[in-house]
């Protein structure tokens, strides 16, 4: 398979949940990191201009694979999982698989959300408590209320699907703002177990590919 090119800010923000795909599915694939001390040669104003002669929708993330330029994190994903022909593994095989799915994403996206906006909101310290508790914990509560009637490994099936890509970042975000959130939620944190165990996904982790911090920009974000 030949190799495609990603390109993101020097973060994990909206890329990070690509790049788990992208080792899941064993596609290889460089990076331009944009904002990197070490890549000055990464000009994302000057890049920008360039793209639009490739797409009408220059952005980061980005993929490039030969002559294809595909933006959009979402469109990314979709583009990958159908280019590896897991269509049906990861998008879904039924109707139930599919919209499942696409119902966790929604979840996903809303506490994805609530982390972001806190991440950049100037009074950071003074409203992450409350978020805490009147936002986030009762989407955790669904979540793991969720997995207890499904009794799946993952949020669809005992295979990860798409949503898990995502939610899997959005949780290990959650947890680097809150010590020791999933205590009280055993079903996320053996999810989350389950997850970080697949082959792999284990192997990214460990290697000096992973990058586990920033996620948010240090330049603009007061928790990063």
């Amino acid at each position: 398979m030949t190799e495609v090119v990603l390109g993101y800010w020097a973060i994990r923000g909206l890329a990070e949940p690509v790049r788990l795909l992208l080792e899941y599915l064993e596609v290889p694939y460089k990076q331009n990191l944009y904002g990197h001390p070490q890549h000055p040669e990464h000009d994302w104003a000057k890049d920008k201009e360039q793209k639009r002669q490739l797409t009408a929708f220059p952005n980061l993330p980005y993929l490039e694979d030969g002559n294809k330029h595909i933006t959009e994190s979402s469109a990314i994903m979709i583009y990958l999982t159908n280019k590896c022909n897991r269509g049906d593994d990861l998008l879904g095989a039924t109707s139930d698989e599919k919209w499942m799915n696409q119902q966790i994403l929604g979840v996903q996206g809303d506490l994805n959300s609530i982390l972001t906006s806190q991440s950049y909101n100037p009074d950071y310290q003074k409203i992450k408590n409350d978020n805490l508790q009147q936002k986030v914990l009762p989407k955790l509560k669904e979540l793991n209320d969720h997995l207890g009637r499904q009794k799946t490994k993952f949020m669809v099936k005992n295979t990860p699907s798409i949503c898990d890509f995502r939610l899997y970042e959005t949780l290990k975000h959650a947890g680097y703002h809150y010590d020791k959130l999933y205590d009280q939620y055993g079903n996320l944190q053996q999810y989350i177990n389950n997850f970080e165990s697949i082959d792999a996904i284990a192997k990214y982790l460990k290697s000096n590919k992973f990058v586990e911090r920033p996620i948010n920009s240090p330049s603009y974000a007061k928790f990063y």
